[in-house]
């Protein structure tokens, strides 16, 4: 088992994260601003020093808009990093950013198809409350994306509520379609008016009134059922759908993933994503965190009804 370091230890996804490295066996070392006690580390200006030479990897989960030179410090030191956020931060070492925005892993679905070629559709929605944090990583992922086509007043299958559907391509999808061999019809559904509005306002807001905004109009319940996070994946007759019950959770277990890989083999120093580190195995990867996360994977789903979620 590794020993990983964990920065952002005291916010929900940190939580999460430490709890989930427990889980799976790893000793950990927290960075915190207390006392540290067992398995804990002071968070000071000689932080980065401490974990590069105390751990196989770091886990970044403090705010994507929080000061990283405690993060560059430990790359430069030649410890490997994964971070929750899309900050991209240079350094002597892997830098991973594995779940910032999702979908992230969960790009990975059409892996678990049998089916391979063309008209494959995937559309992902998240429908949990999200922090300020998690709203700004979800608008500085969608302004990475490429992507025009939008349809309002939609729907999803597999989802009984009026969405507005966002045609997204990025550096995942990208990695995606390569290993699938086709190209695939990316679509982020988002579902409630006031979170949908909200979304539509972000364009051109200062990012953190954006970022408020869109975290505000989250808290609104949308859908019944209790999933966060809701992936289908249609084509060739096949379809799979995935519900998860936090977005937390599969953030967690992305992460935790990636740094085992990270201290199993970093490899050169280099900036990259979870799905282009897991690579050939991202979708095997996908169906162990869905396990641990505790979601519910639908292998063939062709005959359930639109709206019974």
């Amino acid at each position: 088992m590794s020993r990983i370091g964990v920065l952002g230890s005291s916010g929900g996804v940190g939580r999460c994260i430490l709890a989930s490295l427990k889980t799976a066996g790893h000793e950990t070392l927290a960075g915190v601003r207390r006392s540290p006690g067992p398995g804990q580390v002071r968070v000071d200006e000689d932080l980065g020093a401490a974990l590069a030479g105390a751990v196989d990897v770091v886990i970044d989960a403090s705010p994507s808009r929080a000061d990283k030179s405690t993060v560059a410090a430990i790359l430069d030191a030649g410890t490997p990093v994964v971070g929750v956020g899309h900050a991209l931060v240079g350094g002597r070492s892997l830098h991973v950013r594995c779940a910032g925005a999702l979908p992230g892993i969960l790009t990975a679905a059409p892996l678990l198809l049998d089916h391979r070629g063309g008209g494959v559709e995937y559309h992902a929605l998240l429908a949990g409350a999200l922090s300020r944090t998690s709203a700004r990583d979800i608008l500085e992922g969608a302004r990475r994306s490429v992507g025009t086509e939008v349809q309002r007043d939609a729907r999803m299958p597999g989802v009984d509520a009026e969405v507005d559907l966002v045609a997204f391509q990025d550096e995942d999808t990208r990695a995606v379609d390569a290993l699938f061999g086709a190209p695939i019809r990316w679509l982020n559904a988002w579902a409630g008016r006031a979170l949908r509005e909200a979304l539509f306002r972000a364009v051109g807001m200062d990012a953190e009134e954006a970022s408020a905004s869109l975290a505000a109009a989250s808290l609104r319940p949308v859908l019944e059922g209790g999933s966060e996070v809701i992936v289908h994946v249609a084509g060739a007759g096949e379809r799979i759908l995935i519900e998860a019950p936090s977005i937390a959770g599969i953030c967690a277990w992305t992460a935790v993933a990636c740094a085992v890989e990270a201290a199993a083999d970093p490899g050169p120093a280099r900036s990259t994503t979870a799905v282009e580190l897991l690579g050939e195995r991202a979708g095997d990867h996908l169906k162990n965190i869905l396990t641990r996360a505790g979601a519910r994977l639908l292998d063939d789903v062709e005959e359930q009804e639109e709206g019974e979620l």
